[in-house]
């Protein structure tokens, strides 16, 4: 190559780009070093922990089980020395062993070699099962260690990125720079000042391209994350669960069995499912062994009704299955059709766990306008009473990446004017997954129903032909295809999870009339009811969701705790219920009668509720036969929150404990949320300090109040007459 096609560096900056860039590269490769680390270490705490449970599970194994060993092992000696079980050994050192009258040397090594036998085969087969209430520090190691890794997740993702697109480009660009400095490059060969020329350019094309800032960001933020401490760990523990059992399952540490995720799919199409591909490049949350399965079944089933109990997370499969497939069509169209009450929770869902776009189409918003939908793609979110709207306005020839029907038994009469219309839509959809935690397998009616919306062929026949022994392995085989449920006990192998859920309701017109009212008359605590506000509560849209998740409760054989700040709201809710079993305790309510109606509600029927003012019903009472938990509003204080949701999530609970908040957008519940959130961040800082602390927060409150009222009185009276 001749002198005119390369030129003399800037060995200055030369050395200065080889000394930074180096010097980011090699830690960001430690960081992606360090992830796997924290893997491991994540394994080794998982592995104490089953040991430390599978040692104190020795106590259900008698010390006559070593006379087997053929070791001879002199049993009788031991059980004369007060030693009854193996836990009772587990303990004992060799030496200490020796010193059992009767008991030498040979014989202490056979019963520790023995006992860690038994210890390794019980822990290999024992799931990892975090206690709450465990005072065992290998408990609490582990949890530790998840929170540390689920804190660090996004950045040794955004690390790993980094690193597979610049590395061996860095690499290679340090290698080529030959020369480093003006002497050798006179005395240096043509080809030595080319390939230098050549991996000094490549640096300067990286670092144009932000490496280094991009970097040494994520860098920073890793460090910032270093400073998490053991108490962070359990508080978030408790306050939920399910992110620490999900990545023990990405990580396969839990031992679940895998074969309970397929429930009673023939084997031959669990591991046809099992190879489905499932990008979830798009995906902003981690899955669940059980949950990639149901997204997996849908995406290769393509047309399914997933059953599964509620809790397990049906949505996150949904959003899970649309994600997979965006990642591969661009500008892909997804279409979720759902109850009214839950329409902005779904928008909220789909945006917070995935990077999709979610387009709210409803017709209360006056004409449903699907362009942006039309031409951009995303998911389209609309309501059952919309489908005649939205499907007379959508083009002939849209084509529906996947149409997910939420809480499908709204659609199970076919004669219904709202199911014809998702018949139509479902002739422009490649995937169709119809959801319900409603059990269908006593409903075969309903469920041949629903199958029907899925496919055209013989299968309901074969439904139908097998109805009448709905639990045979026969008609289980027929459904498999089309139908899958798991419930808790299938797929959750661990104590019970809690799952705390917001929500989001949009007011409904006499929600909105009553809230606009309160809000020009200024009273902080009255607008804090929105949604019970009005005499009649029925149309609320709070009360609306409240009804339907009493219903899937009650469906699932749960009961259900309502809890209120206000005791005109209890009132409300009582008379909202009137027709089922309801129990309530509001703070006229004495101690002795409050200890009977829990009593009384224990021993209540499935469907059950339980409605009490947070107050009351929240500190005191142990509830632990309910397991479905509804705030009607936020609360002033994280610390009402936690206290009334520990009379439910405690030890002797065997379900796992779902949290709902009902919460109204574009209302003053958007800032309580966020105040809460603020709280809890400054307890979780400075908790236990002083009570001055308190006194502080309280002033500033006042402020806080004065500021929201304002706001609110802007959104809802700025065109409004005063």
């Amino acid at each position: 190559m001749s002198n005119s096609n390369y030129y003399k560096p800037d060995f200055k900056a030369l050395v200065k780009y080889i000394r930074d860039i180096s010097a980011v590269d090699g830690r960001m490769l430690s960081i992606q070093e360090e992830e796997a680390r924290a893997r491991q270490a994540i394994e080794k705490a998982a592995a104490d922990l089953r040991i430390k449970l599978a040692t104190r599970n020795l106590s259900s194994i008698p010390v006559s089980e070593l006379s087997g060993a053929k070791a001879g092992i002199r049993v009788a000696a031991l059980e004369k020395a007060g030693y009854h079980d193996l836990s009772q050994l587990a303990g004992r050192s060799e030496t200490s062993l020796s010193m059992i009258n009767g008991i030498g040397e040979a014989q202490a090594k056979a019963i520790r070699q023995t006992i860690d036998l038994f210890t390794k085969r019980m822990a290999e087969t024992t799931s990892v099962r975090i206690d709450a209430d465990s005072k065992d520090p290998e408990n609490w190691n582990l949890v530790f260690e998840l929170y540390k890794y689920m804190r660090k997740a996004p950045v040794y993702k955004d690390v790993a990125d980094i690193n597979s697109r610049y590395h061996q480009h860095i690499a290679k660009a340090l290698s080529d720079i030959k020369i480093r400095n003006s002497l050798r490059w006179v005395f240096s060969s043509a080809k030595a000042k080319e390939s230098t020329v050549s991996g000094y350019e490549t640096l300067i094309v990286i670092d144009n391209d932000n490496y280094q800032v991009r970097s040494k960001n994520l860098i920073n933020q890793y460090e910032t994350l270093r400073l998490i401490s053991l108490q962070d760990a359990k508080r978030e523990f408790l306050s939920n669960s399910a992110p620490f059992y999900a990545l023990l399952d990405s990580l396969n540490v839990s031992s679940a069995p895998i074969s309970s995720v397929y429930k009673d799919i023939p084997s031959s199409l669990a591991e046809e499912i099992e190879r489905q591909e499932l990008d979830t490049s798009l995906l902003n949350a981690t899955l669940r062994q059980y949950q990639i399965f149901g997204a997996k079944y849908a995406l290769h089933q393509e047309n399914v009704l997933l059953g599964d109990e509620m809790g397990l997370g049906k949505t996150i499969m949904a959003i899970a299955s649309m994600a997979s497939v965006a990642a591969k069509v661009s500008n892909a169209h997804f279409l979720v059709v759902c109850p009214a009450s839950v329409l902005i929770n779904w928008c909220r869902e789909v945006e917070k766990h995935s990077a999709l776009k979610a387009h709210l189409l409803h017709a209360s918003k006056g004409n449903i306008d699907v362009d942006v939908w039309q031409q951009n793609g995303g998911v389209a979110v609309t309501n059952y009473e919309s489908l005649d709207e939205l499907y007379d306005n959508m083009d002939r020839d849209l084509h529906i990446e996947m149409l997910v029907v939420d809480e499908a038994h709204y659609i199970k009469n076919p004669k219904a004017q709202r199911t014809k219309y998702l018949m139509k839509i479902r002739d422009k959809a490649k995937r169709t997954l119809l959801m319900t935690g409603t059990p269908l397998e006593n409903k075969v009616d309903e469920m041949c129903n629903l199958i029907g919306i899925l496919r055209q062929d013989d299968l309901i026949k074969d439904v139908q032909k097998y109805a009448f022994m709905n639990q045979s392995d026969e008609f289980k085989k027929v459904i498999a295809p089309v139908y899958l449920r798991r419930v808790r006990e299938d797929v959750l192998k661990e104590l019970p999870e809690m799952e705390d859920k917001s929500q989001w309701c949009e007011m409904s017109p006499s929600d909105k009339e009553a809230y606009v009212e309160v809000v020009r008359e200024g009273n902080f605590m009255t607008m804090r009811r929105v949604g019970y506000l009005q005499d009649d509560i029925s149309h609320s849209s709070k009360a609306v969701r409240l009804l339907e998740l009493c219903d899937m409760a009650k469906d699932e054989g749960r009961k259900i705790i309502v809890f209120s700040f206000y005791l005109d709201t209890i009132s409300k809710v009582c008379d909202l219920l009137k027709d089922r079993d309801v129990f309530r305790i509001s703070g006229s309510t004495s101690i002795a009668d409050r200890q009977a109606i829990v009593d009384e509600f224990t021993n209540s029927k499935a469907g059950s509720v339980l409605v009490s003012q947070v107050l009351a019903g929240g500190t005191g009472l142990n509830i632990q036969t309910a397991s479905v938990v509804i705030f009607c509003e936020p609360q002033i204080k994280p610390s009402l929150e936690t206290q009334a949701i520990s009379r439910v999530y405690r030890m002797g609970q065997v379900r796992n404990v779902l949290v709902y908040h009902l919460l109204c957008s574009d209302t003053i519940d958007e800032d309580m949320v966020e105040l809460l959130e603020n709280k809890q961040n400054i307890f979780d800082e400075y908790a236990n300090e002083s009570e001055m602390a308190d006194a502080t927060k309280s002033l500033a409150d006042k402020e806080w109040i004065s500021s929201v009222v304002e706001r609110q009185r802007k959104l809802y009276l700025a065109s409004t007459p005063q």
